[in-house]
């Protein structure tokens, strides 16, 4: 379900995954649509990690990894969601949540789980690796096509102004005493 705060753990997503990729940088699209698959990632991220993160995530395996990021505002939306089917379709995945919504032991393997915190996300449960990208260059293909073109067609100038106005109008919403 899409909202304000949903939009905004996103976001978060994307900068907390920008801080950890090389300089080669990254390929970031949202809500993609991958072939073969009915799960739409609210976050897909095709980059190389930098070699610390790499050695802690991968265990040294280098390259272009696929990164999945899905969005839970609410504990029932986690609980009906493909993550908690077993759903994979990158290298690593992550659950982005509000502070204290989901506990480690809720999430599911191989996903990991991220937290809202003061200054942006905090990792609770690293995810495991899976190892898609060595063993299926078909599936890699796919990922990259489609967030390239989510990339073409869904500017990020758009999805910027979409979310600034709503804080806009959440702000307006506010009374302060």
């Amino acid at each position: 379900m899409r909202s304000v705060e949903h939009d905004l753990l996103i976001e978060k997503a994307e900068q907390w995954l920008s801080y950890k990729v090389t300089l080669r940088g990254m390929c970031w699209a949202t809500e993609v649509s991958i072939d073969g698959s009915n799960y739409i990632p609210d976050g897909i991220a095709l980059a190389c990690l930098q070699n610390r993160f790499c050695q802690y995530y991968t265990s040294g395996f280098y390259g272009e990894k696929i990164f999945v990021f899905d969005s839970k505002v609410s504990k029932s939306d986690y609980l009906n969601s493909k993550p908690a089917k077993g759903i994979i379709i990158g290298d690593l995945h992550w659950i982005i949540a509000s502070r204290f919504l989901l506990k480690p032991e809720d999430i599911t393997e191989p996903w990991g789980l991220l937290q809202k915190s003061n200054r942006g996300l905090t990792e609770i449960k690293k995810p495991t690796y899976t190892f898609l990208s060595e063993s299926s260059s078909s599936e890699v293909y796919k990922v990259s096509h489609a967030i390239l073109w989510a990339q073409h067609h869904v500017p990020r100038r758009e999805r910027h102004r979409r979310i600034m106005e709503h804080r806009r109008k959440m702000e307006r919403e506010i009374h302060w005493p």
